[in-house]
């Protein structure tokens, strides 16, 4: 499997970054995870690591992930 060169995690509980980070670099997914605590924080790195994404190879997924009541 081919790495992705960057992936963002999105979440404003530390424990569940800190895992999902772990999950996604441990198999070599990726070397490089950036976690954000809000959208604000996202959107920040976004501009930082992402100033011009190539339209070809620029993926976004979105993932809501909640804990069932």
């Amino acid at each position: 499997m081919r790495k992705l060169c960057r992936i963002l995690l999105v979440d404003d509980d530390e424990t569940t970054n800190f895992l999902n980070a772990h999950l996604l670099q441990s198999p070599g997914v990726t070397d490089h995870v950036l976690v954000a605590r809000n959208g604000q924080q996202a959107l920040s790195l976004l501009a930082q690591h992402c100033p011009t994404p190539p339209a070809a190879t620029a993926r976004c997924w979105c993932c809501s992930i909640s804990a069932c009541p």
